[in-house]
C-alpha cells in the first residue's frame, strides 16, 4: 500500500529492498463479468482488484474507479 511504501522510504535499507519485502496480500482476481455489487464488497478489504478475461489480465479496478463511476 502507499503507507507501506512511504514507511519503507524512511528506512535506511530502502535501496536494498525488493518488491516482495513490501508487498501485501494478493488482491482479488475477478472476471470482467463480475457484478459491481460483488466488487464493492471486495473493496471493503482490498484497495483494488485484478480483472481477467479468459485467464489473462485485462485491467485493474480501484476504489477510486468505483467512486468516479458513482459520481
Amino acid at each position: 500500500t502507499e503507507r507501506e511504501i512511504v514507511e519503507s522510504i524512511s528506512n535506511d535499507d530502502f535501496k536494498t529492498l525488493k518488491a516482495k519485502d513490501i508487498m501485501t496480500d494478493t488482491p482479488p482476481i475477478i472476471s470482467e463479468e463480475t457484478k459491481i455489487t460483488v466488487l464493492q464488497a471486495l473493496m471493503v478489504q482490498y484497495p483494488m482488484a485484478i480483472v481477467t478475461k479468459k485467464g489473462a489480465i485485462v485491467g485493474i479496478v480501484t476504489k477510486s474507479d468505483l467512486i468516479k463511476q458513482a459520481l
